[in-house]
């Protein structure tokens, strides 16, 4: 419905827009449940707490901003 809408910039992508949309929303490409959506959301944060890239990017903001 909102597709090509003048006044609204992120939807000028029109289908690119809808698929970006769907993988925000469906990661898997399937319909979880809560018990999964879960789990998956879990996961990502294991796997965030344990990659260098998060972690230097908190020393990064910690330093400059003393943000913890």
């Amino acid at each position: 419905m909102m597709l090509g809408q003048k006044d609204l910039p992120c939807f000028v992508g029109e289908e690119q827009t809808i698929a970006d949309l769907k993988t925000r929303l469906f990661p898997t490409g399937k319909i979880m449940s809560e018990a999964q959506a879960k789990r998956y959301t879990e996961d990502l944060i294991l796997q965030s707490e344990n990659n260098w890239r998060t972690n230097m990017y908190d020393k990064v903001q910690y330093c400059c901003r003393g943000i913890v």
